[in-house]
C-alpha cells in the first residue's frame, strides 16, 4: 500500500519504506504527486511547479528528470509496488498501480459513501475513515497542492465524525457519540449538527442543564462570530430540551420571539418583596471579595499587593470590584478608578480616567492635575518637561510623578488603584503599570486589574511578576452555581424555577439579571433566551432618538462624553435628548455619569450585541458622526482626543478616511510627547499605511523615522530595520536631510555594546552615503558628520582589522562635534572611543576620552543615560578608580531602571564585576542571583550565549570556584575555534575543578606559534592573559614563553574582563615567569603588581598577588612574609573570598608565626 496519509511511504508485509529517507524530500514530493493523480497524465511544468512554487532554476527540466530516475528506482527495489510503473509521453509522465497496489487517500475516499445504510454500517464505516485518517496527509510536504489536499481531507475527516457521532446516538452509545461531538466541535465550532448531538447526549445521559448549557454555548458562537441564529433545526432540539411536567407552553427563540420561564411551582402567586440592603448580585461572591480585602489590608500595613480578577465577559469581574472599592472606602482608604476602552488604543486611559475623577471629587489636587498634564499633552505643553527637551529620559519622569501620586504624603491609609478591562490597555499602559506595581512593593499601595477570560499569560503574567508571590492574588470569577442561583431568587421574591435559572443561563450573573429583570417587566410575558436576546428585545422597544444615542456609545467603545454624543446629534433640541437618555437609563442600557459629564454602556457585551445590528455602511457613518463631533467640539488636542478620533476616522465612510492618515500622525506625535512610546509607534505605523499616495514620498518617509524613533524610546529592537527601511527610502528619494534623521535616530546602545556583533551591510553603505553626502553639501564637519562617523566606527567595532583608521575616524568626529558645539554628538563619540578601541595600545585615548566625559555630563543622581553609565564605570574601573564607577552607576534613575529590564541587566552586571574587583564579594553573589542570572533577550548580533557566565567566572575565581563554569564546557565547544577566549577560560575552570590532563590538552592549542598568530583585537588582551594564567597552572612551556614575550610590552595594564578585571598584567607575568623559573623577574613584577592593585582599589587581586608572592617565595626556598599573608587571609577572610582562603592553607607560615584563625570549612563547589 501507497501510504500518504502522514509521512509519504510504501508498506508491505516485509517493510515499510520511507520515502523521504530513500530518496529526499524531491523524491517523496513527486511520488505523493504522481500516486495522487495515478492514470493520468501529468506534464513536466506541472512536476515543476509541485518541486520550486519559486525560484525555478533555469535547469529544471534536467532536474525534475534527475528526480524521476528516483522515483523509478524506488518502484524497482519495493516489492510492495510490483507491477507499478513510471511513464513518460509526449512531455507528460504517467503513474500506473499495479493490480494489488493502492493508494490509502483511494481507500479514504471510497468510505465515505451517502449515509443511507443502517446506523450500525454507517458507524463502522464512520470508524474505519477515522482510523486511516489518523494523522494530516503528506505530513512533511509543503505547497499549495500539498494544503488543498490536507484541507479537502480534513474536511472528509470532519464528516466521518459527524456521520459517527449521529449514528452513534442512534445506537444509545451516548458517551461515544458525545466525545464525536466533541472532537468535531473542536475543529469546527459552528458545527450545528455537533451542538444538536451534544444536547441529546447530554439529555440522554440525565444532564439537562449541560444540555441546556451547550445550547446556549451554540446559540452565543453563532451570534457572536458569525451574526447568525440557530437553524430551525437546532431550535427545535432546544425547544424538546425544555419541556417537562412542570413547563408551560414554549415558543420557539428568535430574536423577536422570547421563552417563557417555567415556574417553580404553577399555582403559587408572585411575590413583590423588597429586596434585602445587599445586592443580589454580589450573591455567591464572598469568598472573592475577602481576598480583596485581605489585599486592601495587608497594603495598608506597607506591603504593596496586587489583585487580579479574571472571569469570562458577564460574570460579574466590575461588580465585584466595585463592591469591594465602595468598602475599602468606607474603610478609609483612598479609592481610585480607571477603564480601558475596547477596541482602540489610547495611551494611559486608565490613568487620565481616574485624575479626572480624581479632579472632578476634589478640586484642589495640584498633584493630580500637574500629572494629568503630563499624561495627556506631555513635554510640548508643560514647563517642566519642555526644558528637558525630546530625548529626556520622560518615562522615567512620568513614572516617577506616577508614582508620588499614587503613594505621595497627601494620601490616607492606603491607596487602592483598580483598572477595569486590562486586556484593552495600550502597550505603554501596560509599561508603566508594570513599574507602578513593582513600586507597590515599597508603598501602601494596592492595584487591583479585571480582565476577561483566564489570562494565565499576557499583560496580567507580566504584572504577576514584577512582586513577590506572596503579594500576588489572581481571584478567578466562577459562574454561580445552583445554590447562588436559588439565592438570588429568594432575595429577589421570585416564583422562576432556580434549578431551570440555572440550566438555561449557565450561571452568568449578567444573562439571570436579565430575565429577571425581563420577568419585573411583563410577568405573564416572554423572557429573553439569550444575554443577546435580552438585548435585542431591549433595542426593539427604544424610540429612533435612543436607539441612535446607544448606537454612538457603542461605535465609541462603551463610554462617550455626552458632549460628543450631543454634537453628533445637534438637529435634536435638548429637551428630546433628555427624554432619549432617561429612557435609556430606564431601560438599564446607559448609564450616565454626571461628574465627569460622560455616557457609559452599562456593559461592554451590550456593544457586541449593537454592533452586530449594524450594517457595514450604518457603522462607518456612525464612526465619522462620532469622529466629526470629536473634531467640531474642539475634542483634538490631548493624546486621548487625538487617539480616539484617528481611530474613529480609520474605520469612518470613505470620504472621512482620507483625514486619518493625518490624525494618527497627530496622536503619534503626541503620545511621543507623553512617553506613550509603545503607541506612538504603533499609531506611526498605520498613518504610513493610510497614507495616500503610498509608495516613497516625503510624508511616508518622516511616518518611518518617527516610528523607528518611538520603538527605540519603547526599547523594541524593530527600531532598527524600520529605520534602514527609512534610509533606504530617503536615498531613493534623494533627501539628505531625511537620510541624516534616520541614520541618526539609529544608534548602538544597551546591552549591544557589550556583546559580539557583526557590521550590518546595509548600514555601514548608508552611513557612507550620508558622510560623502554632507561632504559635497558643504557640511562634512558639522555635528551630525561628527554623529555619522562616530556610528561608522560603532558598527565596526569587533572588526579585526582597520583600529587605527578607527581611531583616526573617531578623533575627527570629536574635533568636528567640539568646533560645532554639539556636545550630545562628542559625548556619542567619546563613549565610542570607549567602547570601541579596546586594545593596549589605545589605553591614552581612553583615559583622555573618560577625563573629558566626566567635564561633560551631569553626573547627578538620575541623570545619566545607562548605556554612558556602564561605558563610563567600565573606564574608571580600568583606571582604578571604584568609588567614580560606583558613582556613574548609582547616576542612572532607579525608575528608569524599573522601567527597562535591558538597562537593568546591564547596570547590575557591572555592579557585579565592581564588587568583585573591591571585595564585596557577599553583596556581589546577591546582586547575581538577583538581577543577572537571568538576562534579557539578545538585541542583536551573535555569540551571545551565556552573558552572565562573564560574572559568573569572575565571581568564582574567588568565592565559589569555577565549577559551574566548567560544566558548560560542552555547550560551549562549538565557539572556541572562532573565540579562543572560551578555550582558555574553561582551560581554567578545569584547572579550578581538579582535570589538570583537561586544561593541559585545552592548552596545547595555543602552542606552536598559534597564540602568537591571535588576531589583535578588542579580546585579545583578555585572550592571551587567560591562556597565560592556565598555560602556569599547567606547566606549558611553550605556551608561557609566547604569553610571556606578548603581555611583557603592557605591564602595567589592567587586564578587563567585562563586568570586571583580571588584575594587572604584572601579576600575570610573575605567574609566567615563577613557572619558568625566572625567580627574580617573578619577584619583581609581582611586587609592582601589589602596588598597582593596592593603588587601583582591587582588594581581591591584591589579596591574590601577596597569595603569589608566597608560593614564589616558597619556591625560592625563601621565608614567607608571615605578616603580609596574614593580613591578605584576613582580607579573604572578611570578603568570604572561600576559593582564596583555600589556597592561603597551602602556605607554610614560619616558626613562631600565630597559628591563622580557623573558618568554617567551604562547602561543595557548584557544578
Amino acid at each position: 500500500m501507497i501510504r500518504l496519509i502522514g509521512s509519504p511511504r510504501v508498506e508491505s508485509d516485509a517493510g515499510v519504506v520511507d520515502v523521504r529517507a530513500f530518496g529526499g524530500p524531491r523524491c517523496a514530493t513527486v511520488f505523493s504527486y504522481l500516486a495522487m493523480n495515478h492514470g493520468r497524465g501529468v506534464v513536466y511544468g506541472e512536476l515543476a511547479s509541485v518541486i520550486w512554487s519559486t525560484d525555478r532554476p533555469t535547469t529544471w527540466s534536467s532536474a525534475v528528470r534527475s528526480v524521476l530516475s528516483k522515483v523509478r528506482e524506488l518502484l524497482a527495489t519495493s516489492a510492495a509496488l510490483a507491477g507499478t510503473t513510471v511513464s513518460s509521453r509526449s512531455g507528460a509522465v504517467t503513474l500506473t498501480l499495479g493490480p494489488a497496489v493502492i493508494v490509502d487517500l483511494d481507500l479514504a475516499r471510497r468510505h465515505l459513501d451517502p449515509d443511507h445504510h443502517s446506523a450500525d454500517a454507517r458507524a463502522d464505516r464512520a470508524g474505519e475513515l477515522l482510523g486511516l485518517l489518523d494523522a494530516p496527509p503528506l505530513d512533511g510536504l509543503h505547497g499549495t497542492w500539498a494544503d488543498e489536499v490536507r484541507t479537502v481531507f480534513g474536511r472528509i475527516r470532519l464528516r466521518a465524525l459527524e456521520v459517527d457521532a449521529a449514528a452513534s446516538l442512534e445506537l444509545g452509545r451516548h458517551e461515544h457519540a458525545l466525545a464525536r461531538a466533541q472532537e468535531l466541535l473542536d475543529s469546527d465550532p459552528f458545527c450545528e449538527a455537533a451542538y444538536r448531538v451534544a444536547m441529546r447526549a447530554h439529555d440522554a445521559l440525565g444532564n439537562r442543564a449541560r444540555a441546556l448549557g451547550v445550547a446556549e454555548r451554540c446559540r452565543t458562537v453563532l451570534a457572536t462570530e458569525l451574526g447568525v441564529e440557530m437553524s430551525a433545526e437546532t431550535q427545535r432540539v432546544f425547544v424538546e430540551l425544555l419541556r417537562d411536567p412542570d413547563a408551560i407552553e414554549v415558543t420557539t427563540p428568535s430574536s423577536s420571539q422570547m421563552v417563557v420561564v417555567p415556574a417553580r411551582r404553577a399555582e403559587v402567586d408572585r411575590v413583590g418583596a423588597t429586596p434585602p440592603s445587599d445586592s443580589p448580585l454580589l450573591v455567591g461572591r464572598t469568598r472573592e471579595l475577602d481576598v480583596i480585602a485581605s489585599a486592601v489590608e495587608a497594603a495598608a500595613g506597607g506591603a504593596g499587593q496586587l489583585v487580579v480578577v479574571s472571569g469570562d465577559a458577564g460574570v460579574g469581574k466590575s461588580t465585584v470590584v466595585t463592591a469591594a472599592l465602595n468598602r475599602a472606602d468606607s474603610a478609609g482608604a483612598d479609592v481610585l478608578y480607571g477603564r480601558c476602552s475596547m477596541d482602540t488604543v489610547v495611551p494611559f486611559e486608565p490613568f487620565i480616567d481616574a485624575l479626572g475623577r480624581e479632579n472632578d471629587r476634589n478640586d484642589d489636587a495640584p498633584a493630580a492635575s500637574a500629572v494629568r498634564e503630563m499624561l495627556t499633552t506631555g513635554w510640548v505643553d508643560t514647563d517642566r518637561w519642555s526644558a528637558e527637551g525630546p530625548d529626556a529620559d520622560h518615562r522615567a519622569m512620568l513614572s516617577s510623578a506616577m508614582e508620588r501620586w499614587l503613594t505621595g504624603p497627601t494620601r490616607r491609609r492606603v491607596t487602592v488603584f483598580a483598572i477595569d478591562d486590562l486586556q484593552w490597555a495600550s502597550q505603554a499602559t501596560l509599561s508603566v503599570l508594570r513599574f507602578l506595581v513593582h513600586a507597590a512593593g515599597r508603598h501602601r499601595l494596592c492595584v487591583v486589574v479585571t480582565m476577561r477570560g483566564a489570562q494565565l499569560d499576557g499583560p496580567a503574567a507580566d504584572l504577576r511578576s514584577a512582586l513577590p508571590p506572596s503579594s500576588v492574588h489572581t481571584v478567578s470569577i466562577p459562574a454561580l452555581t445552583v445554590e447562588d442561583v436559588q439565592d438570588w431568587t429568594r432575595r429577589c421574591g421570585s416564583t422562576l424555577d432556580p434549578i431551570w435559572l440555572h440550566g438555561w443561563t449557565s450561571g452568568s450573573p449578567i444573562f439571570l439579571e436579565a430575565v429577571f429583570d425581563a420577568h419585573r417587566r411583563e410577568p405573564d410575558g416572554p423572557s429573553p433566551a439569550s444575554l443577546a436576546d435580552a438585548v435585542l428585545w431591549v433595542l426593539h422597544r427604544l424610540t429612533p432618538t435612543a436607539r441612535e444615542i446607544v448606537t454612538l456609545c457603542a461605535v465609541a467603545g462603551v463610554s462617550a462624553t455626552r458632549v460628543v454624543v450631543r454634537t453628533a446629534l445637534a438637529t435634536l433640541d435638548d429637551r428630546s435628548f433628555a427624554r432619549a437618555l432617561d429612557e435609556l437609563a430606564a431601560a438599564g442600557l446607559v448609564i450616565e455619569e454626571r461628574a465627569q459629564d460622560v455616557l457609559h454602556l452599562r456593559h461592554a457585551l451590550i456593544v457586541d450585541v449593537v454592533d452586530a445590528t449594524l450594517s457595514g455602511a450604518d457603522r462607518a457613518a456612525a464612526h465619522s458622526a462620532v469622529a466629526a463631533a470629536l473634531i467640531g467640539s474642539g475634542a483634538t488636542s490631548t493624546v486621548d482626543e487625538l487617539a480616539r478620533t484617528a481611530g474613529h476616522l480609520e474605520r469612518a465612510l470613505d470620504a472621512d478616511r482620507s483625514a486619518a492618515a493625518e490624525y494618527l500622525r497627530r496622536a503619534g506625535e503626541r503620545s511621543y510627547a507623553v512617553a506613550a512610546y509603545e503607541d506612538a509607534a504603533e499609531f506611526f505605523q498605520r498613518a504610513s499605511e493610510r497614507s495616500v499616495p503610498g509608495g516613497d514620498t516625503r510624508a511616508r518617509c518622516e511616518l518611518f523615522i518617527r516610528q523607528g524613533r518611538s520603538q527605540r524610546r519603547a526599547l523594541d529592537r524593530g527600531y532598527g530595520a524600520t529605520l534602514l527601511d527609512a534610509a533606504e527610502m530617503a536615498r531613493r528619494l534623494g533627501d539628505l536631510d531625511l537620510l541624516l534623521d534616520a541614520l541618526t535616530a539609529d544608534v548602538i546602545d544597551g546591552i549591544a555594546l557589550f556583546q559580539l556583533y557583526e557590521p550590518d551591510p546595509r548600514r555601514t553603505e548608508h552611513l557612507r552615503t550620508g558622510l560623502d553626502a554632507l561632504e559635497r553639501a558643504g557640511r562634512g564637519a558639522s555635528g551630525a558628520a561628527s554623529e555619522l562617523l562616530t556610528q561608522m566606527v560603532e558598527e565596526l567595532a569587533w572588526t579585526s582589522t582597520g583600529w587605527s583608521g578607527r581611531a583616526a575616524d573617531l578623533a575627527r568626529a570629536a574635533d568636528m562635534a567640539r568646533g560645532a558645539r554639539d556636545d550630545d554628538a562628542l559625548a556619542h563619540a567619546l563613549r565610542a572611543v570607549l567602547t570601541g578601541l579596546r586594545l593596549p595600545r589605545f589605553r591614552q585615548q581612553r583615559a583622555e576620552a573618560l577625563a573629558e566625559l566626566v567635564r561633560l555630563v551631569d553626573l547627578g543622581p538620575g541623570h545619566l543615560d545607562p548605556s554612558l553609565a556602564v561605558t563610563m564605570a567600565r573606564a574608571h574601573i580600568e583606571s582604578g578608580e571604584p568609588r567614580e564607577a560606583a558613582a556613574a552607576l548609582d547616576a542612572v534613575s532607579a525608575t528608569r531602571l524599573a522601567l527597562d529590564e535591558e538597562a537593568l541587566w546591564t547596570v547590575q552586571c557591572m555592579r557585579v564585576g565592581l564588587l568583585v574587583a573591591t571585595g564585596e564579594l557577599r553583596r556581589a553573589a546577591k546582586v547575581l542571583e538577583d538581577d543577572v542570572r537571568r538576562p534579557p533577550p539578545a538585541p542583536m548580533g551573535q555569540h551571545t550565549w551565556g552573558r552572565e557566565m562573564n560574572a559568573v567566572f569572575l565571581l568564582g575565581m574567588f568565592r565559589d570556584g569555577l565549577g559551574e563554569f566548567a560544566a558548560m564546557k560542552r555547550d560551549m565547544e562549538p565557539l572556541f575555534e572562532a573565540l579562543p577566549a572560551y578555550r582558555a577560560a574553561f582551560a581554567l575552570s578545569a584547572v579550578d575543578s581538579g582535570d589538570t590532563d583537561g586544561a593541559r590538552s585545552l592548552v596545547q592549542w595555543f602552542e606552536n606559534g598559534r597564540l602568537a598568530a591571535l588576531s589583535v583585537d578588542t579580546l585579545w588582551l583578555i585572550t592571551v592573559v587567560l591562556a597565560a594564567r592556565a598555560a602556569a597552572a599547567t606547566a606549558s612551556t611553550a605556551v608561557c614563553e609566547d604569553a610571556l614575550a606578548l603581555l611583557a610590552p603592557y605591564a602595567d595594564h589592567t587586564v578587563l574582563l567585562t563586568p570586571g578585571v583580571l588584575g594587572v598584567v604584572h601579576h600575570h607575568l610573575a605567574d609566567l615567569c615563577a613557572a619558568l623559573g625566572r625567580w627574580d623577574d617573578a619577584h619583581a613584577h609581582v611586587r609592582r603588581a601589589r602596588a598597582a592593585h593596592a593603588a587601583r582599589g582591587y582588594r581581591m587581586w591584591e589579596a591574590e598577588s601577596v597569595l603569589l608572592a608566597a608560593r614564589i617565595a616558597v619556591s625560592r626556598g625563601e621565608p614567607v612574609d608571615a605578616v603580609d599573608v596574614r593580613a591578605a587571609w584576613s582580607t579573604a577572610r572578611e570578603c568570604e573570598a572561600a576559593v582564596l582562603l583555600d589556597r592561603f592553607e597551602e602556605i607554610p607560615l614560619g616558626p613562631g608565626t600565630p597559628d591563622r584563625r580557623p573558618r568554617q570549612p567551604r562547602g561543595p563547589r557548584r557544578t
